[in-house]
C-alpha cells in the first residue's frame, strides 16, 4: 500500500531552499543585513586609518549603494518575489569586485584583501538556491576575481590569489551546500518519525489527518469521490486482560499488516489509537468503500480463526460528499457507522446511511 511520504524541500539536494512565506520574509532579512553591513564596514573602513591611494568617492558610493539596496530588500520583505534575489547575489558579487578596484592597490596601495567578502553572496547562494545557482555564482565570483586583480595589476602573484579565494569558495560553498542538505534530510526524517505510529509504523493520527485534509482538497477542487473506513478490533480487551500487553501488541502488529495488504495502490491505513485503525481511499465512493471494508474484515477474522482466542474487526465505510465535507464530520459519521456494526452482532462492515 503506497503512503504518502513529506517531499524534501531540498528534494535531496537538487533544489534550494522551498519558496514559503517565511522563508522568503527570512532570505529577503538576511540579505538586507549583509548588504546593510557591508555599508557600515565600509564606512567603518573609510573613519579608520588607511592607505591615502584609497578611493574615497567610490567607497561613498559602495556604502551609498548598498545601504540601498539593504532598503530595498528590507522594504520588499514581504513582497519581492524570492527569484530577485538572484539579482541580489550578482549585485553583493559586484560591489565587492568594485571594493577590490578602489582600495588603492591599483596605485601602489597595500592590499586590503576585499575578497574575503565573496564567501557571502557564495555562502547565501549555496543556503538558498539550486546547486546550479551555486556553480554560476562560483563561476561568476572567478571572473570578476579575474577582472579585479587584472585591473589592479596585482602581479605575479595574481594567479595564486586566484586560484586560494576561488578554491576556497568552492569549498565553503560545497560545505553548506551539503550541510543544508543534510538539515533538510534530517527534519524529513523527525517529520515522517512524527507521523508515523511507534508499534505498527503506520500513520498515526497526526499524519492520518494530514492526508484526510489533502485528500479532501484534491476532491474538493477536482470534484473527485474519497472514502473513508474506520475499523476497530472486536473484544481486544480480552486479548490484553487474558493474555497481557505484549500479546495484545503483537495481534496489533498482525492487524496492521494484514489491513496494509487489502487495500488499493494509493490507499492509506493509519492507526488512530488503542485498536482502532482507519482507510483514506482516494477516488472511491461508498461502494468501494464497502468492499475494502468487507476485504478487511475477512482477512481478519481468516487470519485468527484457529487461534486461542479468535478475533474479529467490525468496520463504518463513508465517502465524501455523500456523508460530510469535513474531516470531523466524515469521522463522526464513520464512528457512528462502526458502532451500528458494533451493536449488530461485531464482525460486521456497515456502510453510513446516506443522508436525506
Amino acid at each position: 500500500m503506497a503512503a504518502t511520504a513529506r517531499r524534501s524541500a531540498a528534494d535531496n539536494g537538487k533544489v534550494g531552499v522551498a519558496d514559503t512565506v517565511q522563508t522568503r520574509r527570512q532570505a529577503m532579512a538576511l540579505a538586507a543585513a549583509l548588504f546593510a553591513g557591508g555599508a557600515l564596514l565600509t564606512l567603518v573602513a573609510l573613519a579608520a586609518p588607511r592607505s591615502a591611494e584609497v578611493d574615497v568617492a567610490g567607497s561613498w558610493a559602495v556604502a551609498l549603494g548598498s545601504a540601498v539596496i539593504a532598503a530595498v530588500y528590507w522594504l520588499g520583505r514581504d513582497s519581492l518575489p524570492f527569484q530577485s534575489l538572484y539579482v541580489g547575489i550578482a549585485l553583493g558579487t559586484a560591489m565587492i569586485t568594485f571594493g577590490i578596484y578602489i582600495n588603492g592597490e591599483r596605485d601602489g596601495g597595500a592590499a586590503a584583501l576585499n575578497e574575503v567578502y565573496y564567501v557571502w553572496p557564495v555562502v547565501f547562494a549555496a543556503y538558498y538556491f539550486p546547486w546550479r545557482v551555486l556553480v554560476a555564482e562560483l563561476v561568476l565570483v572567478a571572473a570578476a576575481y579575474a577582472a579585479a586583480l587584472r585591473l589592479v595589476d596585482a602581479g605575479s602573484i595574481a594567479p595564486t590569489r586566484w586560484l586560494i579565494v576561488v578554491t576556497m569558495l568552492a569549498g565553503v560553498g560545497w560545505l553548506i551546500r551539503r550541510l543544508q542538505t543534510r538539515l533538510h534530510d534530517l527534519l524529513d526524517q523527525l517529520a515522517e518519525t512524527a507521523r508515523r505510529d511507534v508499534l505498527t509504523g503506520l500513520l498515526n493520527r497526526r499524519g492520518f489527518e494530514e492526508r484526510l485534509e489533502a485528500e479532501l482538497t484534491r476532491a474538493t477542487r477536482g470534484e473527485r469521490p474519497v472514502a473513508l473506513v474506520l475499523g476497530d478490533v472486536d473484544r481486544f480487551k480480552e486479548v490484553n486482560d487474558r493474555l497481557g500487553h505484549p500479546a495484545g501488541d503483537a495481534v496489533l502488529l498482525r492487524v496492521a499488516e494484514l489491513l496494509a495488504g487489502v487495500g488499493r495502490r494509493g490507499d492509506t491505513v493509519a492507526r488512530l489509537g488503542g485498536e482502532e485503525f482507519v482507510f483514506v481511499l482516494p477516488d472511491a465512493e461508498i461502494e468501494q468503500a464497502l468492499a475494502l471494508a468487507e476485504r478487511a474484515r475477512r482477512a481478519v477474522e481468516t487470519a485468527f480463526a484457529d487461534e486461542p482466542l479468535p478475533l474479529t474487526a467490525s468496520f463504518g465505510a463513508v465517502a465524501f460528499p455523500r456523508d460530510g465535507t469535513t474531516p470531523s464530520a466524515l469521522l463522526e459519521t464513520a464512528d457512528r457507522a462502526l458502532y451500528a456494526a458494533k451493536d449488530g452482532g461485531r464482525n460486521r462492515s456497515v456502510a453510513a446511511l446516506a443522508r436525506t
